[in-house]
């Protein structure tokens, strides 16, 4: 978040399998607690450019196969 005070917390949205578990947050209390301290840290693994490709391939071609 980029307003002062709010805490930052990663999360997904996940249409391809491949990419769960490469964003998330970590905390070492309880969870609500520990975003609410901002005792939290961001994961977030960057995608391999080929990687990437294969999956904006699978969404478009995916989708005019399916129709």
């Amino acid at each position: 978040s980029q307003k002062p005070g709010i805490p930052l917390v990663a999360n997904g949205d996940i249409h391809v399998l491949s990419l769960m578990g490469r964003n998330y947050t970590l905390a070492n209390s309880e969870p609500t607690l520990s975003i609410k301290n901002k005792k939290v840290k961001i994961v977030s693994k960057p995608l391999k450019t080929l990687h990437f490709l294969k999956i904006v391939w699978s969404i478009i071609f995916g989708r005019f196969i399916k129709q």
